[in-house]
């Protein structure tokens, strides 16, 4: 997802998914207990990939992620990285009380380069040095930048050497034994450690929200590495899960959400989940220009905040719940600021790429977003240019796609119409003020299109509630048959309601971006009346809406 210059070549965007499911969904989601967490700031860190261990004042972070061992590839020359963390503990770190250091996941370019069934005991000698180097050098632990960039994904079974001879189950269990041992090397080095995933135990359910459903396959083991640490933890050690799923993010209901998937839904895969919940802790990430991108003409502007994804109040707004609603640590991407240098990447009036100072209001955002209380932005600034993909263009999209098992066991009646009746509920007023109900008045609100995300009609950016109503009178229905409404896929949480009844609603914290789902609807509708449909829908980042077709089916 990002440049890595160690050795990545080019970034990469996409979506990993829950497999389809034709499934009927159960009970309602309900909200966490308000009581549970406290969102706060107070003795929250942010730190930055890359940049100086020495703080400056000025610039409000609180440590940064520095190193580069490519651990499950190279054998670390022991003597050089002693050199580094005796020179590095001589340092003056000033405000930087937190730093990290960073190695990546890269373990060569095909399986014969790698197997987690190999007897490589320099991998776990890698790890141990890492804990011992980055405790005498005073830092805090260590970041493992566990995403996929390129040639052979660690934690992909699918790509794994002997996949053809070994189930999924056999990997599962050797990715957690090979955990555990690093773990119990780290710690016998370092108790107190800290490990920060960038890419954590959230990735292998929930993905990425921007990769295609294709690139699930690149992170099925991701969790069971992350059960083997845990179960060697001990009583001081933590692992945060940094969420890289959550850039992007713009308001505390999405924080809140991915954090109550870290906490709530996620133990409930986990191998041990006393484990989990004893030893595993929730981070976020964020992306300082949010995919600015001149060569597709979207340079960050220097000079009008509007034109960016974040303007600088939406930054520190973003990152203020960031901080609050984590456990300690928030991590960003610069993208194309250099904080230290107090400048940013931008390109010119010939479309050439510049470096210009970087306004005051940028900076001011990360020590205000440190603060108890920041205030919300406006709600209604013009849209900005980034977050208006055609749905399309998914991966997923076509009916072929998201139904086209469905006609094993269900037989078509109906599309339903493509345009509803469409509201944006930033206060979340719909449920109480019977948004759902059909003698609810809704002939002003404006109409929208399903099998598109709302950032394309006119919608973006906006991240919350938001309700979709139809009036719909099915064809003739087909007697003694079970009837359901199958949607293809909402875009992140969904509630359905036919004449004011709830007959379905996804979890609270689970993102069903790409997961189809029926609803019974048998004896709801009829052929010779219309019945009042309601959608509620809860976008958490990225694209957000109805984004698949809705079918009229029978069992």
């Amino acid at each position: 997802m990002r440049s890595c210059v160690t050795f990545v070549l080019a970034a990469t965007v996409g979506l990993v998914t829950a497999p389809a499911c034709i499934a009927v969904a159960a009970a309602p989601a309900t909200d966490p207990a308000a009581d549970t967490f406290a969102p706060s700031t107070k003795g929250k860190k942010l730190l930055c990939y890359r940049g100086p261990v020495v703080g400056d004042p000025e610039i409000a972070f609180d440590g940064v992620i520095a190193g580069g061992p490519m651990v499950f590839y190279q054998k670390i020359e022991a003597d050089k990285l002693n050199q580094w963390a005796d020179q590095t503990a001589a340092t003056d770190f000033r405000t930087h009380t937190d730093n990290f250091y960073l190695c990546y996941s890269f373990p060569g370019k095909t399986a014969e380069a790698f197997d987690w069934f190999d007897e490589a005991p320099w991998i776990t000698e890698n790890w141990r040095l890492m804990a011992a180097a980055a405790r005498k050098a005073r830092f805090k632990g260590i970041c493992f930048d566990s995403e996929y960039y390129e040639g052979l994904p660690l934690f992909g079974y699918a790509a794994a050497r002997h996949h053809d001879t070994r189930s999924f189950d056999e990997y599962r269990a050797q990715v957690r034994r090979r955990g555990a041992e690093i773990m119990r090397a780290v710690v016998k080095e370092f108790p107190d450690i800290t490990i920060l995933l960038l890419f954590g135990y959230s990735g292998s359910y929930c993905g990425v929200p921007q990769h295609p459903p294709s690139r699930q396959k690149l992170y099925t083991l991701v969790s069971a590495f992350v059960d083997g640490l845990l179960s060697e933890c001990g009583p001081a050690a933590r692992v945060f899960d940094m969420h890289e799923q959550c850039f992007s993010f713009r308001g505390p209901g999405s924080y809140l959400r991915a954090r109550t998937m870290m906490t709530d839904l996620m133990p409930e895969h986990s191998f041990d989940p006393d484990r989990y919940r004893r030893s595993h802790r929730v981070g976020f990430s964020f992306w300082a220009d949010c995919w600015e991108n001149a060569s597709e003409g979207r340079p960050l502007d220097l000079d009008v905040f509007d034109n960016n994804y974040y303007t600088p109040q939406e930054f520190a707004y973003s990152l203020h719940h960031a901080l609050a609603y984590s456990d300690g640590y928030v991590w960003m991407w610069p993208g194309v600021f250099n904080w230290w240098a107090r400048t940013a990447k931008t390109v010119d009036a010939d479309k050439k790429e510049v470096t210009k100072p970087l306004p005051q209001p940028y900076i001011d955002a990360l020590r205000i977003a440190h603060s108890p209380t920041v205030p919300e932005p406006p709600r209604d600034r013009k849209p900005n240019t980034y977050r208006v993909l055609s749905a399309s263009t998914q991966e997923g999209f076509s009916d072929e796609a998201a139904f086209g098992d469905v006609w094993k066991s269900h037989a078509f009646i109906a599309d339903l119409p493509p345009e509803w009746r469409f509201h944006l509920d930033p206060d979340e007023r719909g449920l109480d003020g019977g948004w759902a109900k059909p003698a609810f008045d809704d002939a002003a609100w404006p109409t929208i299109r399903v099998r598109e995300f709302w950032e394309p009609q006119g919608y973006s950016p906006y991240d919350g509630a938001a309700w979709y109503r139809l009036s719909y009178t099915p064809p003739d229905l087909p007697s003694g048959k079970k009837l359901y409404l199958a949607f293809g896929a909402v875009s992140d949480e969904a509630a359905v309601y036919v004449d004011g009844e709830r007959l379905y609603a996804s979890r609270f914290g689970e993102n069903i971006r790409h997961q189809r789902f029926l609803v019974d609807v048998t004896g709801k509708l009829q052929s010779d009346r219309p019945a009042q449909l309601a959608v509620r829908v809860w976008n958490t980042g990225w694209c957000g809406g109805v984004w698949k077709n809705v079918k009229l089916i029978a069992q």
